[in-house]
């Protein structure tokens, strides 16, 4: 996924926000994310966005 935004959250210090669209065909459930800075993985903890077909 590529993000269309990606930035400081408008009105919440301190918070990054970054918004994605989700291709077609991904199978129902929670979908792993990985988040990539210069290339490399950043360091978090389990990040997952649910899925509904």
């Amino acid at each position: 996924m590529t993000p269309v935004y990606q930035g400081l959250s408008p009105g919440l210090t301190g918070v990054d926000q970054f918004n994605v669209t989700v291709p077609q065909g991904l199978p129902a459930g929670d979908v792993s994310l990985t988040v990539m800075q210069n290339g490399q993985p950043i360091a978090q903890t389990a990040l997952y966005i649910p899925v509904a077909q």
